[in-house]
């Protein structure tokens, strides 16, 4: 039985470190399937605790999404293509809540 298609990634909610308080601050992860684009869930405001995310797959296809949350700004979701960032989408304003993506053209 191969690897599961259904996500079940879990990023921690805080570190314990006796050295001092930790932050997270971004998540980076891949997934053993392909193609494994960010999924709705990836992109609701309830799920971004942190300013960015880094997600590729086994075919490395790189996706970077900036939430902008707490900003006017719009989210930002790009796909890495001939090593550089292409904005692919915003996430206007008022659809931050459900991560609803606008495509981009371009």
């Amino acid at each position: 039985m191969g690897p599961s298609k259904k996500k079940m990634c879990i990023p921690p909610r805080y570190v314990v470190d006796d050295r001092g308080r930790a932050i997270v601050l971004g998540d980076f992860h891949s997934h053993p399937w392909s193609p494994s684009s960010m999924s709705p869930t990836d992109r609701f405001a309830a799920m971004q605790i942190w300013s960015i995310r880094i997600q590729f797959d086994r075919a490395c296809t790189i996706t970077k999404l900036v939430p902008n949350l707490g900003s006017e700004q719009p989210g930002e979701v790009y796909l890495r293509q001939r090593n550089r960032w292409k904005l692919v989408g915003i996430i206007k304003n008022e659809d931050k809540g459900l991560g609803f993506v606008t495509a981009v053209d371009g």
